[in-house]
Parts: structure tokens; sequence; C-alpha cells
């Protein structure tokens, strides 16, 4: 009777028809049996103890795995699939979330990568964010910067046809001139 999206039973299925419970803009949660259990600012980790702590007043040693549905990342800019990406946990590393996006193109300027998170804006040096492993969070926004080479090579494709106009023109002239 207890069971929502429980992994041992039918209830495991895709987030779109599993029967799974949401948080309220309070932090709010009904829960059965308990009722409302606010879970405001927790981590997955502090929730999951909060919520046992809680079940433990109805249930022998309860067992609870929560889990996110819906954290998401858009990543726009210079990879090769811009778009928004769902990931199951508070936080993923930036690199991941790149990955997802099968990574950067060519013309990506790595050394000023900015996440948007909220009214903040953070830069990144990705050869640094490797190392330290920087962290995005549900709603950021993950802008990758085209490098100054992109600019120049549009312009440079433009002017390849009026290039090949002109040579056939001077070949036409010369061959015409002897």
């Amino acid at each position: 009777d207890l069971s929502v999206g429980s992994i041992h039973t039918v209830y495991n299925s895709p987030e779109e028809s599993g029967k799974w419970l949401m948080i309220d803009e309070k932090g709010e949660v009904n829960l059965p049996q308990v009722g409302k259990v606010n879970l405001d600012g927790l981590t997955l980790r502090k929730a999951e103890e909060k919520l046992i702590g809680v079940y433990s007043q109805f249930i022998q040693k309860p067992v609870l795995n929560l889990r996110l549905l819906n954290n998401q990342v858009t990543v726009l800019g210079e990879v090769q699939r811009p778009g928004n990406y769902v990931f199951h946990t508070d936080h993923a590393r930036l690199v991941d979330m790149l990955g997802k996006a099968n990574g950067l193109t060519d013309y990506a300027r790595t050394t000023e990568i900015k996440i948007i998170r909220g009214t903040e804006t953070i830069k990144i040096n990705l050869t640094e964010a490797i190392n330290n492993e920087t962290l995005v969070y549900p709603r950021d926004v993950i802008y990758i910067p085209p490098g100054r080479n992109k600019a120049f090579d549009r312009f440079a494709s433009k002017l390849i046809p009026l290039a090949s106009l002109l040579t056939a023109l001077a070949l036409v002239y010369s061959v015409s001139n002897d």
C-alpha cells in the first residue's frame, strides 16, 4: 500500500507512466500514510534519511530509494547536439553534460565556457574544469561560445566563389591575349 514507483512492483516504469510523487513549490511532498513532509533544501541522501526516520514509525527497517525525475541542464553553443539533457542526481559534472551533447565542435572556445545559474554567470576554463570536476545543477544553462576562427571561416567560405570567378576571368583573359 505504501509503494510509490517501487523497483520491486509493477510500478517500475518510466517516469511518464509510473506512479510517482512530485514535490510542490513549497518543498513538500504528500506521502501515503504519513501526509505532507517538507524536503525543501535537502539533498537526495538527506531526504532519504529524513523519510526513513518518518516511516520507521510505521515500518521496521524501511527501505527507501529516492529518484529525481526532472533534473535537466540546457547545453547551447558550440556542441554537436545542443539541447536539454536530463540527469537523475542532485548534480552532474560539466564534462558529463558536454559528453551527453556529443562533445564540442571544432570552433568551441573552451577557455570561456559559461554556466548560467539563475542570475549568476560562472566562467569556466575547460582544461581547469576537468581537473576540479566543475559541477552543474538542475536548470543550469551551459553556453560554449564560438572561437574567433568561426567568423573567419564563414567569411572565407564566401570569398572562395569570388576567388574562383576572378581566377577563371584571369585565365580567360590570359588565353584570349595569346
